[in-house]
């Protein structure tokens, strides 16, 4: 058979077909074989790819991210090839369901029920509105034009990263917060500072030697140190506002006693429960000696008394209300270069020196200071309170960790 024999065939052939298939209304169907694809298509499918991609657990390398948008992309190009077999596909199914419905289906047997038609009843009531479309939210970055750096895959990063350190603090936070925010209440930036200030304040320091002294020792930001500390702080003060009792006279003039009365200026070593060999060791050193007092003050394990050289705000001889009465008790007939002796504390061990004494202030006058000291007794209160009522409400809240860290593993050994 010649080419053009044959070629005629064919031809011949395709019409008949055509015919045929015009007659069963699939004509329609295959008519729509070439199908062309948006480019804001093609861009969607790429993103939405890479998308599901970084949702998964982990995020993706940056290898596999370049892999898969390159793969993606030679797909879209292969769109018109699939796009027919998708059509014909769709045809096929088409005629396959023409040639069913035109026979009524088997009878049931007895005893058997026929199954209910699937076609819905009509609705009567008012059409429903359609839903909300849910908008991504923006990604964190963009690469390569168009392919998105997404919230949940730099979420991932950071968790890996820093979330075994930070997942704990967190999630405190949030107690105190929501905690807070039960009662309707609200904290203002400038209240903020203002604690902040007289944190700063107390320990004899300006705020830009607690940013550049304080706060590096314990891996913050000042912004950090607000957010973590101070906020918290205020936060559960306001609550524990609630409970305290009423202040009486006489814890009032105890306190106008520890303001105002005769204090001593010093300087103070501390050491933790765990340094009680440590601590008994230096002692017999620095006990006779300024200069190894002066050099282990600055060496001590408390990073804020070290940066002081051991130096704090001026202790008085009377114990304030509600306030730790060891080191008014060690210090009450301290003299002018005289060390304390080691004493045993809730925390750990502490000796204090004195420097200087300073006179009581004879210009306040109970009556003039009593309002001022009022508030000074309910705050002391409060700081006690705090860890109770933090502790209430961790036992309330009952926090549940879903993430597991895993332990690194261990360096293979040659």
């Amino acid at each position: 058979m010649t080419e053009g024999t044959l070629s005629s065939r064919l031809a011949r052939g395709r019409k008949m077909l055509r015919a045929r298939l015009a007659r069963r209304g699939v004509a329609e169907v295959t008519a729509g074989l070439a199908l062309a694809v948006p480019a804001s298509l093609a861009t969607a499918t790429v993103r939405n790819a890479v998308h599901t991609l970084t949702r998964t657990a982990g995020a993706v390398p940056a290898g596999v991210l370049f892999l898969t948008e390159g793969a993606v992309k030679s797909m879209i190009v292969k769109w018109k090839l699939a796009g027919a077999m998708i059509a014909a596909c769709v045809g096929l199914t088409g005629l396959g369901a023409w040639q069913t419905s035109a026979h009524p289906p088997a009878p049931a047997a007895p005893g058997q029920s026929v199954a209910a038609s699937p076609v819905p009843l009509l609705d009567k009531r008012a059409p429903e509105k359609a839903p909300a479309v849910r908008k991504e939210p923006e990604p964190v970055a963009t690469i390569f034009g168009d392919v998105p750096i997404t919230r949940e895959a730099f979420a991932d990063h950071l968790i890996r990263r820093y979330g075994k350190k930070e997942l704990d603090l967190f999630v405190n936070k949030q107690v105190i917060a929501h905690a807070f925010g039960r009662k309707g209440w609200t904290i203002k930036g400038d209240d903020v500072m203002a604690a902040l200030d007289t944190e700063i304040k107390s320990l004899g320091i300006t705020r830009a030697n607690f940013v550049t002294e304080i706060l590096p020792r314990y891996g913050k930001t000042l912004e950090e140190w607000t957010e973590d500390v101070i906020t918290p702080r205020l936060m559960l003060s306001q609550l524990c506002k609630v409970n305290i009792p009423a202040t009486t006279e006489a814890e009032l003039r105890q306190q106008f006693a520890a303001r105002y009365g005769e204090k001593i200026s010093c300087r103070v070593i501390t050491w933790t429960k765990d340094e009680g060999a440590e601590s008994q060791k230096a002692y017999e050193r620095i006990h006779d000696n300024e200069n190894e007092f002066r050099d282990y003050a600055r060496r001590q394990s408390e990073p804020t008394l070290a940066t002081t050289g051991g130096r704090v705000a001026p202790i008085p001889r009377t114990p304030t209300v509600n306030g730790n009465n060891t080191i008014p008790h060690v210090t009450a007939k301290l003299k002018v270069g005289e060390i304390s002796p080691l004493t045993k504390t809730e925390t750990g061990f502490i000796v204090v020196k004195c420097d200087r004494v300073i006179p009581a202030d004879k210009s306040k006058s109970f009556d003039n200071e009593k309002a001022a000291l009022l508030m000074e007794v309910a705050q002391a209160r409060i700081d006690l309170e705090i860890p109770k009522l933090f502790d209430e409400l961790k036992r309330e809240a009952k926090p549940k960790f879903h993430l597991k860290f895993p332990d690194p593993a261990p360096a293979p050994k040659n």
